[in-house]
């Protein structure tokens, strides 16, 4: 799952890319019935349920998705830090050209995932999201 939410970095979070990772994440678990009707399983497919306006797998969304995108932007920082320690460096004027540019790539990528895990939180996005998401959920 780390690749396809790394994937995402380089266009900056395409919507229809962050829709195609949470449908990775989620497949297995919702389904689109047409006609802004979703539905969802507790056990693997055997029943399903109504997902009244999709609250359910908004919900998930908001938390395992967006948890996600939240502990891969760490990881990004987390590398700066384990390059700081690896080389000793106390200041930041003991960094060399290089390792300046690895740290300034992953504080990029850190930065690309906080800014699409903060748009979760926006209720055009949530609109938008869904509409994305329903091309892939189409049983």
């Amino acid at each position: 799952m780390e690749s396809q939410i790394d994937s995402l970095i380089g266009n900056q979070g395409l919507d229809s890319d962050v829709a195609k990772v949470i449908y990775d994440m989620c497949k297995n678990r919702y389904r689109y019935i047409g006609n802004s009707k979703w539905e969802y399983t507790t056990n693997e497919g055997k029943t399903w349920f109504h997902d009244v306006r999709a609250e359910k797998l908004w919900s998930d969304i908001m938390v395992f998705s967006n948890n996600a995108f939240i502990q891969r932007a760490i990881y990004w920082e987390n590398k700066n830090q384990e390059l700081k320690d690896k080389l000793k460096i106390k200041t930041s004027d003991e960094i060399d050209a290089e390792t300046r540019l690895t740290m300034n790539d992953n504080t990029q990528k850190s930065n690309i995932l906080l800014s699409i895990s903060r748009k979760f939180k926006q209720a055009s996005y949530k609109k938008l999201l869904l509409q994305e998401l329903k091309a892939y959920f189409v049983e």
